[in-house]
């Protein structure tokens, strides 16, 4: 999903010779994981997990900047 919206990020910035007036949020919809309840994703949130009590979690509540 993250490559898919960086695609459409460069090419947002392309078109516009660079010059960005707004960013989108970063989350999307929420959405539903098997049986591990409803989840958001969120460009710049860590990873999920399982965790000991079998709910999905993120890693961390850290936001995680992936664009090096």
């Amino acid at each position: 999903m993250r490559s898919e919206i960086d695609q459409k990020i460069q090419s947002f910035i392309i078109a516009r010779n660079g010059v960005i007036d707004s960013w989108p949020a970063s989350f999307s919809e929420d959405f539903d994981i098997c049986e591990g309840g409803v989840t958001v994703f969120d460009y710049f949130g860590e990873d999920y997990k399982v965790s000991g009590s079998e709910q999905i979690v993120r890693k961390s509540k850290q936001l995680v900047y992936r664009n090096h």
